[in-house]
């Protein structure tokens, strides 16, 4: 049978309880870097195209009201290269986008002009096309430009390109100080990384809303959104075997191109050699290769690897199902080794009611697997999945005592997660393990307020609460 120890126990302590807690509390450090000025340069007609194909500021200001983030960023626009650099010596600005024909310095003079100054400033180039600028010497050997991006009118590469910024520049605390999820994008096209970027986001924004429980109030989900995954784009082997082997223990994913650099050199297998290196260290990352050419599917598979053709008409959904059903987004399906499915749970307060009745083979299947823990981590709910993540099936005697051991760690996340919270009813999802439950909008009477205020007191005070019970 599984014994306790300091390092891991049934989770039912109150020393447990409390670091738990503790998770919503992590979540105000998150995302504390922000972009928030940008500065984009552009001749006055790039300028109009950009702005009448996607109107840039409304849809900015769109997309953060819709994701409930505030202070969207301030949009600088300038014409010519002497107007950038002078507006960058009077304010600080978090990013730098160019297009590549302007009227008195080439975008490329321009960037390493900004990178003599300002070395660590991200600068994008933005361009209509790139036949010409991927042979472009300075493009090819990387002087000053960050990333080349090519614009097609979707304004949802702009929010992209900000996002991957921001993500940069949060990972190393956001990572060591609550364990966010990371997923690496190897891709050198920028045609297609240009495309595939903005859906990433809008999928991994889309399904961390969607498998937020309606059992916790505005101000929690609002705030477990800044633990979505971040998305780290790399075109080359080097730096993605690099950051694979940093963030290592975080991953999520690794979404990869077949045809990439290794050493400067194109290498038709790239791809593979890095997906089959990968799995063989870490069997448990599910794995995507993308790729325009459907032979390589049969590579795939010999990895495993999930595939997706990068000009079906379904890549969209084919994303969105990738993200379901191997990264736990979806609902936590559970299925006999043979792959039958026998029951499924779509939230915590579910997946605690279910498990009881599932079969043992099948339990034994998902905890081999690391199922459970990956489900939870989709879901934000990082302490938990952290906790059960090296928790071995073959740890307890039976299926039975590792079936427990699963529904007792649930119920005191459940309980943990609740202690302090007031509530917000929701039709028909009434949670009895909830302490405080706030029927309606308006504020709280002065008997509710001081039992409001007493369930506070509990959850922040450890010594209080083993000495006080309600």
């Amino acid at each position: 049978m599984k014994t306790s120890d300091a390092n891991d126990t049934p989770l039912d302590s109150e020393e447990k309880i409390d670091e738990f807690d503790l998770s919503f509390k992590v979540f105000h450090e998150l995302m504390a870097r922000k972009v928030t000025e940008i500065l984009l340069v552009s001749t006055p007609y790039d300028a109009f195209i950009m702005e009448e194909e996607g109107r840039l500021a409304e849809r900015i200001i769109h997309e953060y009201r819709g994701l409930n983030l505030s202070r969207p960023p301030h949009l600088t626009r300038v014409t010519t290269a002497q107007e950038a650099i002078t507006a960058l010596s009077r304010k600080k600005f978090d990013l730098v986008i160019t297009m590549p024909r302007l009227d008195d310095m080439d975008a490329f003079g321009l960037s390493r002009h900004i990178k003599e100054i300002y070395p660590t400033l991200p600068v994008f180039l933005l361009a209509h096309s790139t036949n010409r600028l991927l042979l472009d010497a300075d493009y090819r050997i990387r002087r000053s430009i960050d990333k080349l991006f090519v614009w097609s009118g979707n304004t949802d590469l702009l929010l992209a390109m900000i996002k991957g910024v921001e993500d940069r520049m949060n990972i190393e605390h956001d990572t060591r100080r609550a364990k966010v999820r990371v997923l690496i994008m190897v891709e050198d096209s920028p045609l297609y990384y240009s495309s595939l970027l903005p859906l990433l986001y809008k999928e991994i924004v889309l399904q961390t809303q969607a498998v937020m429980e309606d059992s916790l109030n505005d101000e929690h989900r609002i705030l477990r959104m800044r633990a979505r995954p971040k998305i780290l784009l790399t075109d080359n082997f080097e730096e993605a075997e690099y950051l694979y082997r940093k963030f290592k223990p975080y991953l999520l994913s690794i979404i990869s191109d077949v045809r990439f650099p290794i050493d400067g050199k194109t290498d038709g297998r790239a791809g593979v050699s890095l997906l089959s290196m990968i799995k063989k260290e870490t069997p448990d990352i599910p794995l995507l290769m993308f790729s325009s050419e459907e032979k390589n599917r049969a590579e795939a598979d010999k990895i495993p690897a999930v595939f997706l053709n990068k000009n079906s008409p379904t890549l969209h959904a084919d994303i969105r199902d990738f993200f379901k059903h191997s990264l736990g987004f979806g609902d936590f399906i559970f299925r006999l080794p043979d792959g039958q499915k026998i029951a499924k749970a779509s939230t915590l307060r579910e997946m605690q009611r279910v498990l009881p009745a599932v079969p043992n083979e099948s339990i034994f299947y998902h905890a081999s697997h690391n199922h459970f823990s990956s489900w939870l981590m989709a879901r934000s709910e990082i302490m938990l999945a952290t906790k059960l993540k090296p928790v071995k099936a073959t740890e307890f005697d039976t299926i039975s005592e590792l079936k427990t051991y699963l529904i007792n760690a649930i119920q005191q996340r459940r309980k943990g997660r609740q202690r302090g919270v007031i509530a917000e009813l929701v039709p028909g999802q009434f949670d009895p393990d909830s302490d405080f439950v706030k029927v309606g909008k308006g504020s709280l009477g002065g008997k509710a307020r001081g039992l409001a205020f007493l369930s506070t007191l509990l959850k922040e005070n450890r010594i209080f609460r083993m000495n006080f019970r309600i």
